[in-house]
């Protein structure tokens, strides 16, 4: 059975099992982790790790807004919704993933995937 630590500080995060302690956390939280420096994500020194998460995280943020706004229209289709106001925006703007084509499915072997895109 899978071992669940509470009182590790965070109030959004329940960590099961051993992999990822609670005490790493904390090291990323605190950006002390190696592969967390600006230069690492290729930030300007003069501008901030923090600073740059909370504006992508407030580009999402909108993005969400929006998505759900048009996702509540009947006369639109969900499916479209989604991929056009929700998800290639998220990965577009937020994750900057440039390089999204669309493809109708992936064949591996005798196997038909349904992707609709991919990087």
């Amino acid at each position: 059975m899978a071992r669940t630590r509470t009182g590790h500080g965070f109030t959004a995060l329940r960590i099961e099992g051993g992999i990822i302690p609670a005490e790493y956390l904390e090291t990323v939280r605190q950006l002390a982790a190696p592969s967390q420096s600006n230069a690492d994500y290729g930030i300007e020194r003069t501008l901030n790790l923090r600073d740059e998460i909370s504006r992508f995280w407030r580009i999402a943020n909108g993005r969400w807004a929006g998505f759900k706004e048009r996702l509540a229209r009947a006369d639109l289709v969900a499916g479209k919704v989604t991929i056009e106001d929700w998800l290639l925006p998220l990965l577009h703007q937020v994750l900057e993933f440039e390089d999204i084509v669309q493809r109708q499915e992936r064949v591996v072997g005798t196997r038909h995937f349904p992707v609709g895109h991919e990087s």
